[in-house]
């Protein structure tokens, strides 16, 4: 990358809340997604915008968005010509996100503390395998839970003497405790 590049790209660097006010969509303080421009607000707006936050850049680029649906259909998305010949554009245009360096987490842990907060959140497969067999226990205590809370609709206490019941519960090596 030639420095002359470098300036460019530099110059267009803004901060977290500068960008903030071009891409996401606040309504009294609640943000409610992104941001849509139409076709005559985007002369104005930059055509990225990259910024850094919490040691990550993301830098999103005005696209134009995809024709509105409705129940599975693509709605028309053509221009509107008025009486007097005006066109009148319907494309609506918003920012999408390009290129992030923020590391992808597709399942992970988020160990919360009482006294400590939040830990970093852990990808399962990059985790210990302490954080792997933690996680199953907690899989394993939420469909005991399940179970328990739902014993009477799941298996019905008359039939708790039935042997084959008894067999197939056990076959894995769990114990019925009444």
């Amino acid at each position: 990358m030639g420095e002359d590049e470098y300036k460019k790209i530099k110059e267009t660097v803004f901060t977290y809340k500068e960008a903030e006010k071009y891409i996401k969509c606040d309504i009294l303080g609640f943000n409610v997604g992104l941001k849509t421009y139409s076709s005559k607000e985007i002369s104005n707006l930059p055509k990225q915008i990259t910024y850094e936050k919490g040691g990550y850049i993301y830098t999103y680029v005005l696209t134009e968005n995809s024709p509105p649906t409705f129940n599975g259909v693509e709605l028309p998305n053509d221009d509107i010509i008025t009486k007097d010949g005006q066109i009148i554009s319907t494309k609506t245009y918003g920012y999408k996100l390009a290129y992030t360096n923020e590391p992808k987490i597709s399942t992970g842990i988020v160990f919360v503390s009482p006294t400590k907060g939040a830990a970093d959140a852990k990808n399962v497969e990059e985790g210990s395998a302490s954080d792997s067999y933690l996680y199953q226990k907690y899989k394993e205590s939420l469909v005991k839970d399940d179970v328990l809370n739902n014993s009477e609709e799941i298996i019905k206490g008359d039939k708790l003497g039935d042997k084959k019941l008894i067999d197939e519960l056990t076959k894995d090596g769990s114990n019925i405790e009444d």
